[in-house]
């Protein structure tokens, strides 16, 4: 069915009565016998091996996860271009948040995120934001990899969709993934949890909104400055220059880590740039002290006599020229105007 409503959207007339069976056949699971409450406290019930009967006796899993992908594919349909019909079909897999069967969640969790990218900048008046919240907490929870990889997806595309969605969750959320990113040793969620600050820091622009937010995010980045792994120690680093950036107020020990990171030569490029850019944006919201300020100024002034790093030591140090103490600094520096002239960087000459 979900193939043909895709391949042919017209196709289908009587969409209502549609709607009408899948809404009773997504619900259908004989063997759960759990309530309704949404409550996000509730622990997620997750056992593979200590039920009486087995996916051979049991098929109704099945039936659920093609119901879901029928409901993407209306989504996807003239029918999904009606505000109301969004309402009415969000209302609908919010309450099947609570499946049991991992296959079926995912395949909820991958329609919902549909839903949400169809709803654009609507989405505030199409999803409750209560419930939504409610249910991603309580998947956030789950042991589940997959599934709170998906959960922490949905919740970046709400927020690259419809930056103000979340307003009201985020005091709810943030402290969630803040923890989680500490506590989970998989890549994979550590670097989502990035991303969705990825999407806050880039998307929302109330400064009073971003600065309640940084509270939360700065520190957490913190430990991920100094990752292993060179894609979330970019990631990071791209972050808090974005969150300075809109007027974050600076969280000394991340910087402090940034800094670190600057003097480290032989890493990622990647990572090099990342902390070259970050570290120009903190020294021109004065985030460092004088001696650090000093020691972070003459190792960008290093980083112009490499070729591989030029070009974002160049950024950086015109960042930097909105510090007025900074470009007095520089104005007296022999050793940069000495650089300029030999590596021909006018772009930077001319500011000084």
């Amino acid at each position: 069915m979900h193939h043909k409503k895709r391949k042919s959207p017209q196709s289908i007339h009587n969409v209502d009565k549609l709607l009408t069976i899948l809404n009773d056949s997504i619900q259908y699971d004989p063997n759960y016998y759990g309530d309704d409450d949404d409550d996000e406290d509730e622990e997620i019930e997750e056992s593979d091996e200590d039920e009486d009967w087995s996916d051979d006796e049991d098929v109704s899993w099945k039936v659920r996860r093609s119901c879901a992908k029928c409901f993407d594919a209306i989504i996807l349909s003239p029918y999904g271009a009606d505000h109301q019909n969004l309402a009415k079909l969000s209302e609908t897999l919010l309450t099947r948040f609570k499946e049991r069967e991992e296959s079926v969640l995912l395949e909820i969790l991958a329609t919902f995120k549909t839903l949400i990218k169809k709803s654009g900048m609507n989405l505030n008046r199409i999803v409750n934001e209560q419930p939504f919240t409610n249910h991603s907490i309580r998947l956030l929870k789950s042991k589940k990899s997959k599934v709170v990889v998906n959960m922490i997806n949905n919740l970046s595309v709400s927020v690259e969709s419809c930056p103000e969605f979340l307003n009201q969750s985020y005091g709810r959320i943030l402290p969630m993934l803040a923890d989680l990113m500490k506590n989970t040793s998989e890549t994979s969620i550590r670097l989502d949890v990035i991303n969705f600050f990825r999407a806050i820091s880039k998307k929302i622009d109330d400064e009073s909104l971003i600065r309640d937010c940084s509270e939360i995010i700065l520190p957490a980045l913190e430990t991920s400055i100094h990752d292993s792994y060179y894609l979330i120690v970019a990631e990071a680093l791209r972050v808090v220059q974005n969150l300075i950036n809109k007027g974050a107020k600076p969280h000394p020990p991340t910087c402090q880590a940034a800094f670190a990171k600057l003097r480290v030569t032989d890493m990622d490029q990647e990572v090099k740039d990342a902390a070259i850019l970050c570290v120009g944006v903190l020294l021109s919201k004065g985030a460092f002290e004088a001696g650090d300020q000093k020691s972070a100024l003459e190792v960008l002034i290093q980083r112009i006599s490499n070729e591989m790093t030029r070009l974002s030591a160049v950024k950086s140090i015109q960042t930097t020229m909105n510090n007025p103490q900074i470009k007095a600094r520089f104005q007296k520096s022999f050793k940069l105007k000495a650089l300029i002239f030999e590596k021909r960087l006018f772009d930077i000459g001319w500011i000084l």
